[in-house]
């Protein structure tokens, strides 16, 4: 309870989550991408967090699935048996090869978005 105790409520200021990666304290994707690339950060992930219900649930699955390498990009279908031609390229922009890391990290498009 010492815990609690040190916290202050103020009726005039309305509770709100704030994204801690952000100085406006609102979450993007752009600032996930840059913390888990910035060797700086601790990025060492607690899949526990996605879990906490501050976004919705199938944005929560989707983290999950995607910080578990199970998003299904063409490189995810290939090895799991599926009969695609090997070395297909991201059909965004034709540069490298479609996989999940290119998608979301590296992926010129996505940097877009």
């Amino acid at each position: 309870m010492s815990v609690l105790d040190c916290i202050v409520l103020r009726k005039t200021i309305s509770d709100a989550i704030a994204w801690s990666l952000c100085s406006d304290g609102l979450f993007s994707l752009r600032s996930f991408r840059c913390n888990l690339e910035d060797p700086s950060s601790d990025s060492s992930l607690d899949y526990n967090l996605i879990w906490i219900g501050i976004c919705p649930t199938k944005i929560e699955m989707f983290l999950w699935q995607l910080l578990r390498g199970r998003v299904m990009v063409r490189q995810v279908l290939q090895n799991f048996g599926y009969g695609l031609a090997p070395h297909i390229r991201c059909p965004f922009c034709n540069v490298e090869e479609e996989s999940i890391d290119h998608l979301f990290l590296i992926c010129s498009w996505s940097w877009k978005l």
